[in-house]
């Protein structure tokens, strides 16, 4: 699918804004709302959006440890990504997982209640994968940009 101007317009619109109506939206961009809505809808069956759903404030939500955790394994096969990548799944305090090409094999972002409950994170739940070598904990004091638009200006499409 090749995108065009309008498309970039909804895209970066709806990343700021999920929950603005069809209405809103074709006023914005500049379409009447039917060929707006079918956009959109093309936009989500090609993969261009994929969810919307509300951010919430961790901190409010008593979740002020935010910490980003560098994992290495001990074996490098495929098959130990992949075990890696299951086992932790179901540890709820860790949000995001990347698989990285550094000297270490996974970052994770990590939040926790307090500093007893990120070690319990780190002991008891990382620390049990038998395929973790390595844990280097970072614990994050602020954060000064945090942003979930992707700019779209310039883009090759």
């Amino acid at each position: 699918m090749k995108l065009d101007q309008i498309d970039l317009k909804i895209l970066t619109r709806l990343q700021e804004e999920g929950r603005i109506t069809n209405a809103q939206l074709s006023q914005e961009i500049g379409l009447s709302p039917a060929p707006t809505l079918e956009r959109v809808k093309k936009l989500e069956a090609n993969g261009y959006l994929t969810s919307y759903h509300g951010v919430v404030n961790p901190l409010l939500l008593g979740y002020p440890i935010l910490a980003f955790i560098e994992i290495t394994l001990s074996g490098r096969a495929e098959k130990d990504y992949k075990e890696f990548e299951k086992a932790i799944q179901n540890i709820p305090q860790i949000m995001e997982c990347y698989h990285v090409a550094d000297h270490i094999d996974f970052i994770l972002k990590v939040v926790a209640t307090d500093l007893k409950s990120l070690e319990s994170t780190i002991v008891q739940k990382l620390g049990n994968i038998s395929l973790v070598s390595t844990l280097k904990t970072k614990v994050v004091l602020s954060t000064t940009k945090h942003s979930y638009v992707l700019n779209l200006e310039g883009n090759p499409e």
